[in-house]
């Protein structure tokens, strides 16, 4: 044996045992509801408006770093005049962008964020 055969013959890979059995997975992961991890919110128009009440929507609630605050702010609703000004049916066809600045507690507060019109009049 030269001295270079040797040396290879000692080397082999670390962590490499094949007798081991690997585990797979970790077990079943439970099925949980995604409804039960969300919180709703109230939507509110800016105070321009007559009706300030937009709707609903939700929220992943807060988990370890992920804020339920982080999650809602900055989302864009659409909401036509006809729903935020009583009695303006005819105004219908202008739809307002409002986009949420604020989170208070269940509420959503939005500003004006753009304006589009409908083909429909």
């Amino acid at each position: 044996h030269s001295a270079r055969q040797q040396r290879t013959e000692y080397r082999m890979a670390i962590g490499k045992n094949k007798r081991l059995p690997r585990k797979k997975g970790k077990g079943k992961k439970k099925i949980v509801d995604p409804f039960s991890r969300k919180d709703w919110f109230e939507i509110k128009a800016p105070n321009t408006f007559a009706i300030r009440d937009v709707g609903y929507t939700m929220g992943t609630k807060t988990i370890g770093t992920k804020l339920v605050r982080d999650n809602v702010m900055n989302r864009v609703f659409e909401a036509s005049l006809g729903d935020l000004k009583p009695n303006s049916e005819d105004a219908a066809f202008k739809k307002f962008k409002l986009k949420v600045g604020e989170v208070d507690g269940r509420h959503l507060l939005t500003y004006f964020w753009g304006m589009s019109l409908t083909t429909d009049k």
